[in-house]
């Protein structure tokens, strides 16, 4: 997961508590976190959506993001949103399309959880897929 913004502000770092802060709609300003006097527009995924869950189980320790976010309906559309609304910060999956955003630096990363279920025991190329996906995120 990654934290996006619109590309004229001048915030381009954010702590994992000011991150949670702003999802949990107690820093409204980005004043607040050292860029101009404006406010904040959060965007997060629908709920229920992986991006929005992961943000909720893995920054907000299992709190709701706050209701006055702008929900939208799927991730892809997170970046198409911040990019057109200065003064917006959104959780986006780094696979999406990124162009036009600016992407905030933070001291840890925040991974969504991969859960890879199969019928019967793996087996031929259901195996590799497996097997590589151990490597990359162990279990």
């Amino acid at each position: 997961m990654t934290f996006i913004t619109h590309p004229s502000n001048s915030v381009k770092s954010l702590t994992l508590p000011q991150l949670k802060e702003i999802f949990a709609g107690n820093i409204t300003n980005w004043k607040e976190v050292g860029g101009a006097d404006a406010a904040i527009v959060a965007v997060t995924e629908a709920s229920g959506g992986g991006i929005r869950t992961t943000l909720e189980e893995q920054l907000m320790d299992g709190r709701a993001v706050a209701q006055q976010a702008r929900q939208v309906a799927n991730g892809p559309q997170i970046p198409l949103i911040v990019k057109q609304l200065p003064g917006a910060i959104g959780s986006a999956s780094a696979k999406h399309d990124l162009a036009g955003v600016v992407v905030l630096q933070t001291e840890e990363i925040i991974a969504q959880s991969l859960i890879l279920v199969t019928k019967v025991n793996p087996n031929g190329s259901t195996t590799k897929v497996v097997e590589a996906a151990a490597q990359v995120a162990p279990r």
